[in-house]
């Protein structure tokens, strides 16, 4: 099933990439090309430089790079980096992504709740992924303020 995704991912890239009319050679310094990104979710299990191999042949300059650690971030930016492709870390601010269960257990009182008093924590909104935390609360917005520190302190 990984193979799969990661195959998918790699043919839309692909086919993306290749409707963009991008030259890589420029004949005049000053003339710009515009850049083309894409949105990437990094596993630490991943065979990343194979994956920037590709997105390098296909034209990709940048990802917004979704990892779930700053630690995953260490690793993939050079990488990246080795083939010219700039990252932009790309996170999930009010609905947990990685840390999901983890913290509906250690913060239920962290979760929004419904007009019906039903919080997130027990209940969903629409789909089962969407815990939204509540931003109201000062002890959210710290959190998200420090998780966001740790990731703009990477410099890649």
């Amino acid at each position: 099933m990984k193979n799969l995704t990661i195959s998918f991912l790699l043919a839309t890239i692909i086919a993306l990439s290749a409707c963009t009319g991008k030259t890589t050679e420029a004949t005049d310094t000053n003339q710009t090309y515009p850049m083309f990104w894409t949105w990437l979710d990094y596993r630490p299990d991943m065979n990343f430089d194979s994956v920037c191999v590709i997105l390098q042949q296909t034209g990709i300059d940048g990802i917004m790079l979704n990892a779930p650690t700053p630690d995953d971030y260490r690793v993939a930016i050079p990488i990246a980096h080795t083939y010219g492709i700039e990252v932009y870390a790309w996170l999930w601010t009010m609905n947990l992504e990685h840390d999901r269960e983890a913290m509906l257990k250690e913060r239920p009182e962290w979760f929004s709740v419904n007009r019906r008093g039903e919080s997130l924590t027990d209940t969903n909104a629409y789909v089962d992924y969407y815990k939204f935390m509540c931003p109201a609360l000062p002890e959210v917005r710290e959190h998200i303020k420090r998780k966001y520190m740790r990731i703009a302190k990477l410099r890649g």
